[in-house]
């Protein structure tokens, strides 16, 4: 199973938070980490996501931040349906 992961970027690079949930994702994933980062490709941090784990990266580019938006793009990045807000629950491989 792959497990998806919202990643946020601060100054500094990956947000301390968005590290955390990559080491949870890494003990929880039999096929790989994918991480769902909301930045142009060219800003995120592939040296520092790969020492996490991350075998994927998602780059979404969006006007700012849009929650409805990016629900959207997280469901249709993992392959999942949106019904009434909430994410279905399915294993993506």
């Amino acid at each position: 199973m792959t497990v998806f992961c919202l990643v946020e970027l601060d100054s500094l690079g990956v947000a301390d938070a968005s590290l955390r949930a990559l080491t949870v994702g890494r003990t929880l994933a039999s096929s790989g980490v994918a991480a769902v980062v909301f930045a142009d490709a060219a800003e995120i941090p592939v040296a520092e996501l790969a020492a996490y784990g991350v075998t994927d990266i998602y780059a979404v580019t969006s006007d700012g931040y849009a929650p409805l938006a990016w629900a959207r793009a997280l469901a249709a990045v993992a392959g999942v349906s949106l019904v009434a807000g909430a994410a279905s629950v399915a294993e993506v491989a």
